[in-house]
């Protein structure tokens, strides 16, 4: 058996990223040799992100300044110059005023990213920091012993579609470690094992589903460099929580999604449809006239808050990111959240370690 990590963090997203970031110049800073490594799901760090988002940018200016002239990151990275919110009725947009506006929902002084990118940058500022990122790595199962997080059970490899045994079969392998960082997302897999083994927060943790898709035009888009944009009302009922958003991303591209709260009691409300009856608003329709679609997913989204959180350390074991429920349903953002976490969780393993 290989002798455990010191660390090892599951989830190659903005909150992993910086965790190992973050650990690894402290442990330099205190002249540490710490083994460390990163697994991550997805073929590439940044596969499994939606590109589009409006970032706070502080986080990410302490933890790497001068990340806005890397190459991958400066064409796909923008000052957000006009933000407005609208209040969709009928074919009619309402333009909110900005005294009316939440000040939660005001991003004059952050800006439009592109998360896939962001990742990626953050996973090859690892590796040069010198610790390993490995992708393909699936982690399916929590290893708790005595009351305590030993580290992560990878899924099998070589079955065939009833789960038998191919030529090719692997069984499923251990990694274990002196502290596990879970950073696997939004009803992560191994999250959510912990809050079962460990015990959940004071509320149970509530879920939005949000619908994303990124258009390209062949010239520049009718809706403005950037802009950033967020929808009230059409086409969700009334009793259902939720809105619409476009972003800039440069001035060829553009995001825009729907956002709805899972708790609808419509057994025949399709959020696919209600996403593309949003696209055919007059008013956002003519912002991504001439626009073609060249990505979209969607994901779940927490919104429970704070009560809702739980514990995001347990013995052998922190959560950070959006497994721990860190957005800020107020503002609608959670990844300044989920890398101060991260950044947060390094400083108590340095701590602990020492």
């Amino acid at each position: 058996m290989r002798p455990p990590l010191d660390v090892l963090i599951v989830g190659a997203g903005p909150a992993g990223l910086a965790t190992a970031i973050k650990l690894k110049r402290l442990a330099d800073e205190a002249g540490h040799e710490l083994s460390m490594a990163v697994i991550e799901k997805a073929p590439q760090p940044g596969y499994h992100n939606l590109s589009g988002a409006v970032l706070d940018p502080r986080p990410l200016d302490e933890l790497t300044p001068g990340w806005r002239d890397h190459r991958s990151l400066a064409k796909r990275t923008s000052d957000v110059t006009q933000d407005e919110m609208f209040f969709l009725l009928g074919s009619r947009a309402i333009k909110i005023p900005a005294l009316v506006a939440p000040d939660a929902m005001d991003h004059g002084e952050d800006v439009i990213v592109s998360i896939s990118r962001l990742s990626g940058y953050l996973a090859q500022v690892v590796e040069e920091e010198g610790v390993e990122v490995y992708s393909g790595f699936s982690a399916r199962q929590l290893i708790v012993e005595d009351g305590r997080v030993r580290g992560v059970r990878l899924g099998e490899l070589g079955l065939d579609a009833d789960g038998g045994h191919m030529s090719n079969y692997r069984p499923a392998e251990e990694i274990r470690a002196r502290v596990t960082v879970l950073a696997d997302g939004t009803r992560g897999v191994l999250s959510e094992q912990l809050r079962e083994h460990f015990g959940a927060g004071a509320n149970p943790q509530a879920y939005s589903l949000g619908i994303k898709a990124v258009m390209q035009f062949k010239d520049e888009h009718p809706f403005g460099a950037g802009r950033v944009a967020h929808f009230l009302g059409y086409p969700l009922p009334r009793d259902v929580f939720g809105g619409g958003f476009m972003y800039a991303m440069d001035a060829k591209t553009v995001a825009l999604g729907l956002i709805m709260a899972l708790d609808w009691k419509y057994g025949d409300l399709n959020p696919q449809q209600e996403f593309e009856r949003f696209r055919q608003h007059p008013f956002v329709a003519r912002q991504i006239e001439g626009g073609v679609t060249i990505s979209g997913g969607a994901r779940t989204i927490p919104e429970g808050g704070y009560y809702a959180i739980g514990k995001v350390s347990v013995p052998g074991a922190l959560v950070v990111g959006d497994g721990a429920g860190l957005v800020n349903m107020e503002k609608i953002k959670g990844i300044h959240n989920a890398m101060w976490s991260g950044m947060a969780a390094a400083e108590t393993i340095a701590h602990g370690l020492a």
